[in-house]
């Protein structure tokens, strides 16, 4: 007998006169998928099976969906205010711009933006600032800067000098609060204008020859009490001529 010949005890494979169960039926699973979906998102279903919907046809959330949905968004922003503060920096956190306190190293949280942000500062890196020239890396050479490196001496004489400043962060508050400009660029101005008060009152002979060390030595010292005055958080390390 063929499969789908009808016989007295069996009308076809599909049937259940032999007492098996046919396979279900696939708009029933949707629909139940659709009623599990709508008790989340939804008051219910629709007499045809589907959720409710809003305004322009789109599927209406529930109280339970957009509970769920605000929770999740509260704790993506809340895992954003974690932050790591490596061993050689200091975490400055701010609240609405007002300084709150500073973070030592590890793993720290914060009150997300926009309530709270957070400045890193290295506060060990030794930093070079170069005055009167530029190195240039890619060919390991050197370009002068003639507006910064011409001096004019005691002996109303002009020289071509060059001069490395060492420096590190000791302060990160004063550096972020006291100082609109960048670090290097506060220390390359005050450095060019300590050097330009040592080498007015030594003659051209004294500059570039035997008192080299000691213009570096003042040159360094004035330099300090400059970014003392102004509060910049700089320390001077080293003062190359």
């Amino acid at each position: 007998m063929a499969w789908n010949e009808q016989g007295s005890d069996n009308k076809d494979p599909w049937g259940q006169g032999n007492g098996r169960q046919s396979p279900p039926d696939l708009d029933q699973v949707i629909r139940d998928l659709q009623r599990k979906l709508g008790g989340l998102f939804g008051r219910g279903s629709s007499g045809g099976g589907g959720s409710r919907k809003g305004k322009g046809g789109m599927p209406s959330i529930g109280k339970t969906g957009g509970v769920f949905l605000v929770s999740i968004a509260v704790a993506l922003w809340g895992f954003s205010g974690f932050y790591i503060v490596d061993q050689s920096e200091q975490a400055v956190e701010l609240r609405f711009g007002k300084y709150q306190e500073i973070k030592p190293a590890g793993l720290r949280w914060h009150i997300p933006y926009p309530i709270e942000q957070v400045e890193i500062v290295n506060v060990e890196k030794i930093r070079t600032v170069e005055v009167g020239y530029r190195t240039v890396e890619d060919l390991n050479q050197f370009r002068l800067i003639g507006r910064e490196a011409l001096m004019l001496t005691a002996d109303e004489n002009i020289i071509d000098i060059q001069f490395a400043v060492q420096y590190s962060i000791y302060s990160p508050t004063d550096l972020l609060f006291n100082v609109s400009e960048e670090a290097d660029q506060v220390v390359r101005q005050a450095t060019e204008s300590a050097v330009r008060e040592i080498v007015g009152r030594n003659t051209m002979d004294f500059a570039i020859t035997g008192g080299r060390a000691e213009i570096a030595q003042e040159t360094r010292s004035l330099l300090q009490d400059i970014l003392d005055r102004y509060q910049s958080g700089v320390r001077v390390r080293a003062v190359e001529m």
